[in-house]
């Protein structure tokens, strides 16, 4: 996972790990890489960055008007975003779902988070009209 950026910050970029393993390696990144062709099989590369959890645990936090994170609410959130990925994704090498399933992912993070914090007993904040913002 060489996730630091730029682009061309990275450890090392997919292709180089997707050739130096074989084809072996399971690839995320920090910086957008284009798929790589590895013997006549193509590897999308997923972008390991915080576009999956952070937005959907702040979604929960806020709408469950949550008063504390904890460590158990973001293994709920990875677990979530794990049952997103579709057998198509991992056929195609990505490890993350597609970037146009973020709304439905954030929904089951969001969820998750919210799940987590009525199980573990986190109080909520009390409901103040001046929080919300009129759409």
């Amino acid at each position: 996972m060489p996730l630091s950026n730029p682009t061309s910050k990275s450890e090392c970029s997919a292709a180089e790990a997707i050739h130096w393993s074989d084809g072996r390696a399971i690839v995320a990144t920090g910086s957008p890489f284009d798929p790589v062709d590895h013997d006549g099989r193509w590897f999308h590369i997923g972008q390991g960055n915080n576009a999956f959890i952070f937005p959907g645990v702040g979604l929960g936090l806020w709408v469950g008007r949550v008063r504390r994170v904890t460590d158990r609410m973001f293994l709920d959130a990875a677990k979530a975003l794990a049952d997103e990925v579709t057998p198509a994704d991992l056929e195609r090498g990505l490890i993350y779902p597609e970037l146009s399933r973020i709304r439905r992912c954030s929904h089951a993070v969001a969820s998750a988070v919210i799940h987590r914090a009525v199980a573990e007993g986190i109080p909520a904040l009390a409901w103040q009209p001046s929080c919300i913002w009129p759409l």
